[in-house]
């Protein structure tokens, strides 16, 4: 019975922690601009500002949940 309970205790912390965990908003290092979720509306201001910056290094990672 306490060992039940102790892993129905433990599986609920990772459960609360997990979600504390995705509630909160990421955000970039200092010195850093924010990440940006592309949608439609923003892919002409996000080309618009890569293009801006011609003489920087720039890295473009796209991610896809699919």
């Amino acid at each position: 019975m306490k060992r039940t309970l102790s892993v129905i205790g433990v599986i609920a912390l990772i459960l609360v922690a997990a979600a504390l965990y995705l509630r909160v908003p990421g955000s970039a290092p200092p010195n850093q601009e924010a990440l940006v979720t592309l949608t439609p509306a923003s892919i002409t201001h996000v080309a618009a500002a890569v293009d801006a910056r011609r003489d920087r290094a720039r890295v473009d990672v796209e991610l896809s949940a699919t």
